[in-house]
Protein backbone atom coordinates (compact mmCIF):
# COMPACT_ATOMS: atom_id res chain seq x y z
CA UNK A 1 0.00 0.00 0.00
CA UNK A 2 1.13 3.54 -0.61
CA UNK A 3 -0.21 7.03 -0.20
CA UNK A 4 0.61 10.67 0.19
CA UNK A 5 -1.17 13.86 1.17
CA UNK A 6 0.69 16.99 0.12
CA UNK A 7 -0.15 20.65 0.32
CA UNK A 8 0.94 23.02 -2.43
CA UNK A 9 0.96 26.83 -2.41
CA UNK A 10 -1.35 28.71 -4.77
CA UNK A 11 -0.06 32.25 -4.05
CA UNK A 12 3.50 33.65 -3.94
CA UNK A 13 5.10 36.93 -3.04
CA UNK A 14 6.81 38.42 -6.09
CA UNK A 15 9.67 40.75 -6.86
CA UNK A 16 9.36 42.47 -10.23
CA UNK A 17 6.70 39.90 -11.24
CA UNK A 18 8.96 36.92 -10.42
CA UNK A 19 7.82 34.56 -7.61
CA UNK A 20 10.09 34.61 -4.56
CA UNK A 21 11.21 31.05 -3.67
CA UNK A 22 9.86 29.86 -0.31
CA UNK A 23 7.15 32.54 -0.15
CA UNK A 24 4.20 30.28 -1.00
CA UNK A 25 0.90 30.67 0.84
CA UNK A 26 -2.75 29.54 0.65
CA UNK A 27 -1.90 25.83 0.70
CA UNK A 28 -4.26 23.38 -1.03
CA UNK A 29 -4.38 19.59 -0.67
CA UNK A 30 -3.48 16.92 -3.20
CA UNK A 31 -3.85 13.24 -2.31
CA UNK A 32 -2.63 10.01 -3.92
CA UNK A 33 -3.13 6.49 -2.61
CA UNK A 34 -3.15 2.97 -3.95
CA UNK A 35 -2.05 -0.63 -3.76
CA UNK A 36 0.43 -2.87 -5.54
CA UNK A 37 0.33 -6.66 -5.86
CA UNK A 38 3.04 -8.95 -7.22
CA UNK A 39 2.47 -12.57 -8.19
CA UNK A 40 5.00 -15.13 -9.41
CA UNK A 41 3.60 -18.13 -11.31
CA UNK A 42 5.60 -21.19 -12.32
CA UNK A 43 9.08 -22.46 -11.50
CA UNK A 44 11.16 -20.63 -8.92
CA UNK A 45 14.07 -20.11 -11.33
CA UNK A 46 12.16 -18.46 -14.20
CA UNK A 47 8.59 -17.64 -13.19
CA UNK A 48 6.03 -15.44 -14.90
CA UNK A 49 6.00 -12.23 -12.85
CA UNK A 50 2.73 -10.25 -12.74
CA UNK A 51 2.64 -6.77 -11.23
CA UNK A 52 -0.72 -5.05 -10.67
CA UNK A 53 -0.91 -1.43 -9.47
CA UNK A 54 -4.02 0.68 -8.75
CA UNK A 55 -4.00 4.32 -7.69
CA UNK A 56 -6.48 7.11 -7.00
CA UNK A 57 -5.84 10.82 -6.76
CA UNK A 58 -7.66 14.04 -5.90
CA UNK A 59 -6.55 17.62 -6.42
CA UNK A 60 -8.33 20.63 -4.93
CA UNK A 61 -9.92 23.04 -7.40
CA UNK A 62 -7.41 25.79 -6.58
CA UNK A 63 -4.53 23.64 -7.92
CA UNK A 64 -6.12 23.06 -11.34
CA UNK A 65 -7.01 24.91 -14.53
CA UNK A 66 -9.87 24.36 -16.97
CA UNK A 67 -9.30 22.77 -20.40
CA UNK A 68 -8.13 26.08 -21.87
CA UNK A 69 -5.12 26.00 -19.52
CA UNK A 70 -5.78 29.60 -18.42
CA UNK A 71 -8.95 29.93 -16.35
CA UNK A 72 -9.23 28.42 -12.85
CA UNK A 73 -10.96 25.06 -12.51
CA UNK A 74 -14.65 24.85 -11.65
CA UNK A 75 -14.21 22.05 -9.10
CA UNK A 76 -11.77 19.48 -7.73
CA UNK A 77 -10.46 16.75 -10.02
CA UNK A 78 -10.47 13.02 -9.25
CA UNK A 79 -8.90 10.17 -11.20
CA UNK A 80 -8.20 6.42 -11.03
CA UNK A 81 -5.36 4.68 -12.77
CA UNK A 82 -3.11 1.71 -12.78
CA UNK A 83 -1.29 -0.89 -14.78
CA UNK A 84 -0.81 -4.60 -15.25
CA UNK A 85 2.68 -5.73 -16.20
CA UNK A 86 3.86 -9.24 -17.07
CA UNK A 87 7.50 -10.29 -17.33
CA UNK A 88 8.54 -13.76 -18.45
CA UNK A 89 12.05 -15.13 -18.40
CA UNK A 90 12.20 -18.36 -20.42
CA UNK A 91 14.07 -21.12 -18.58
CA UNK A 92 17.36 -22.27 -20.03
CA UNK A 93 19.93 -20.31 -22.04
CA UNK A 94 21.33 -18.99 -18.72
CA UNK A 95 18.29 -16.71 -18.26
CA UNK A 96 19.44 -14.16 -20.86
CA UNK A 97 16.03 -13.39 -22.42
CA UNK A 98 13.11 -11.50 -20.84
CA UNK A 99 9.82 -10.77 -22.60
CA UNK A 100 7.49 -8.17 -21.11
CA UNK A 101 4.19 -6.44 -21.70
CA UNK A 102 2.35 -3.72 -19.85
CA UNK A 103 -1.08 -2.08 -20.08
CA UNK A 104 -1.62 1.33 -18.39
CA UNK A 105 -4.94 3.08 -17.89
CA UNK A 106 -6.03 6.44 -16.42
CA UNK A 107 -9.70 7.34 -16.00
CA UNK A 108 -10.83 10.77 -14.88
CA UNK A 109 -13.75 10.36 -12.49
CA UNK A 110 -14.51 14.06 -12.05
CA UNK A 111 -13.25 16.61 -14.54
CA UNK A 112 -12.11 19.95 -13.06
CA UNK A 113 -13.99 21.75 -15.85
CA UNK A 114 -17.81 21.54 -15.89
CA UNK A 115 -17.75 21.82 -19.70
CA UNK A 116 -15.28 18.95 -20.26
CA UNK A 117 -16.66 15.65 -21.54
CA UNK A 118 -16.40 12.87 -18.97
CA UNK A 119 -13.63 10.98 -20.78
CA UNK A 120 -11.44 14.03 -21.57
CA UNK A 121 -7.75 13.19 -21.07
CA UNK A 122 -8.43 9.51 -20.27
CA UNK A 123 -5.40 7.47 -21.29
CA UNK A 124 -4.73 3.93 -22.48
CA UNK A 125 -1.21 2.73 -23.22
CA UNK A 126 0.29 -0.63 -24.05
CA UNK A 127 3.97 -1.56 -24.20
CA UNK A 128 5.65 -4.76 -25.37
CA UNK A 129 9.32 -5.53 -25.42
CA UNK A 130 12.26 -7.84 -25.05
CA UNK A 131 15.56 -7.69 -23.16
CA UNK A 132 18.66 -9.76 -23.82
CA UNK A 133 21.19 -9.80 -21.00
CA UNK A 134 24.78 -9.73 -22.24
CA UNK A 135 26.47 -9.96 -18.86
CA UNK A 136 25.35 -10.19 -15.25
CA UNK A 137 26.83 -10.82 -11.84
CA UNK A 138 25.84 -10.19 -8.24
CA UNK A 139 26.88 -6.55 -8.74
CA UNK A 140 25.74 -5.52 -12.22
CA UNK A 141 23.87 -6.32 -15.43
CA UNK A 142 24.18 -5.12 -19.03
CA UNK A 143 21.36 -5.85 -21.51
CA UNK A 144 20.05 -4.90 -24.94
CA UNK A 145 16.51 -3.54 -24.64
CA UNK A 146 13.86 -3.09 -27.36
CA UNK A 147 10.25 -2.05 -26.92
CA UNK A 148 7.27 -0.67 -28.81
CA UNK A 149 4.44 1.29 -27.20
CA UNK A 150 1.25 3.10 -28.13
CA UNK A 151 -0.49 5.74 -26.03
CA UNK A 152 -3.98 7.09 -26.77
CA UNK A 153 -5.29 10.19 -24.98
CA UNK A 154 -8.97 11.12 -25.33
CA UNK A 155 -10.05 14.53 -26.61
CA UNK A 156 -6.79 16.51 -26.41
CA UNK A 157 -6.16 16.85 -30.15
CA UNK A 158 -7.45 19.53 -32.53
CA UNK A 159 -11.26 19.85 -32.48
CA UNK A 160 -11.41 17.48 -29.49
CA UNK A 161 -10.06 14.49 -31.39
CA UNK A 162 -8.15 11.69 -29.67
CA UNK A 163 -4.37 11.72 -29.95
CA UNK A 164 -2.25 8.58 -30.38
CA UNK A 165 1.52 8.49 -30.01
CA UNK A 166 3.49 5.40 -31.08
CA UNK A 167 7.10 4.86 -29.98
CA UNK A 168 9.90 2.42 -30.70
CA UNK A 169 12.86 2.35 -28.34
CA UNK A 170 16.18 0.54 -28.72
CA UNK A 171 18.81 0.84 -26.04
CA UNK A 172 21.27 -0.68 -23.62
CA UNK A 173 20.39 -1.12 -19.94
CA UNK A 174 23.11 -0.76 -17.31
CA UNK A 175 22.09 -1.90 -13.83
CA UNK A 176 24.56 -1.49 -10.97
Amino acid sequence: MWGVQANYPTEFLTSGGVPIPGSGAHLQASTRYGVEANVWIGPTVAPLHLNLVYGRGTDKRELLLNQDGVTPADRAGNWNGGFLEAIWVPPGELLHWAIFGRYDVIRNQQQPSLTAVSNYNNQDQWTMGVRYTLSYSIRDEVAFHAEVSSDEVKGIGPAGLDQRVNNIMLGVDFAY
